[in-house]
């Protein structure tokens, strides 16, 4: 099936849905939120940002990922 990714505004949401999954008989998995540290983020932006703009080296080897 499909999965769905839910956003509970408070614990109270978060509480029924976890009942009414229960309920159903309905597997579900918690995850915690993962935030990014705000130097990798802005690298993230420059990388992506520098690609878009065409600063890129295209590298090749089949030696690269061993």
């Amino acid at each position: 099936m499909q999965p769905l990714v839910i956003h509970p505004e408070n614990s109270d949401q978060l509480t029924a849905i976890k009942a009414i999954l229960k309920v159903l008989k309905v597997p579900y998995e918690s995850q915690e939120e993962v935030s990014l540290p705000k130097v990798t983020k802005t690298d993230i932006d420059k990388a992506y940002n520098g690609h878009r703009e065409g600063l890129y080296t295209v590298v090749e080897g089949e030696d690269l990922w061993k």
